[in-house]
């Protein structure tokens, strides 16, 4: 359980080491007449900055000897005089986390659906709504993951028009909905290799002489509207 005596003792460390860091702006003749913002600037922010800094220094990057609070303090006063190096360290580990947890994304929809077309032969069986989402999940974590994982990405959503192409094909309206929306999320997120997939498919959909004149209507209308789209985005 947290000890709130201890966690007040680090934040106030901070707190003091954020206000002593801009100690010598109080200096400056511009400082004055002291105004409300000037107020935020420099005593409030550099507080909660100070603040977080030590919370951050000693809860996450270091480990706290209970022990020892009188270093434990001290060591939050420097966390707080160099906040802004502490808190960019803080924002690397978040910012690595979330790049693992997009990677575990990618994977995980890419399997879902690379398992959904290996397991239904009869294309008439296939799931549109859950390759779909397992798409839109792909492209939503796509920014987010490493630059190496764009290859997995396009890949996955390739796989994943191909298998609701055969499903247009047959007649079924959403497959080709689900088309293009994961064609214009693919171009708006600067991912272009699905769009284009997406595009080639729905050209081959065009002289598919089963496909009723009204499906081949959208078809051509999707196909056109994701041409613009990926005109504009390059």
């Amino acid at each position: 359980m947290l000890n709130y005596k201890e966690f007040s003792l680090v934040i106030t460390g901070g707190a003091i080491g954020g206000l002593v860091s801009v100690s010598e702006a109080w200096t400056e003749p511009s400082v004055f007449p002291i105004s409300l913002a000037k107020i935020f600037t420099l005593i409030v922010i550099p507080s909660i900055k100070g603040g977080l800094a030590a919370g951050i220094g000693v809860y996450v990057l270091t480990s706290l000897d209970q022990n020892n609070l009188a270093k434990a303090f001290f060591f939050s006063v420097t966390c707080g005089l160099t906040f802004p190096s502490v808190l960019s360290n803080g924002q690397t580990i978040a910012q690595n986390v979330t790049s693992k947890a997009a990677q575990l994304t990618i994977a995980e929809k890419a399997s879902a659906i690379n398992e959904s077309a290996s397991n239904t032969s009869d294309s008439n069986k296939l799931d549109v709504s859950q390759l779909k989402a397992a798409s839109i999940d792909i492209l939503t974590a796509a920014n987010k993951a490493p630059e190496d994982e764009k290859g997995n990405v396009n890949s996955a959503l390739q796989q994943a028009i191909t298998e609701l192409s055969k499903k247009a094909k047959a007649g079924d309206e959403s497959a080709i909905h689900a088309i293009t929306d994961i064609g214009s999320l693919s171009a708006s997120k600067n991912i272009p290799g699905p769009t284009e997939t997406a595009i080639r498919e729905f050209k081959e959909l065009q002289s598919t002489p089963s496909l009723s004149n009204e499906l081949r209507t959208k078809v051509d209308s999707a196909a056109s509207s994701l041409s613009m789209q990926i005109e504009v985005t390059h």
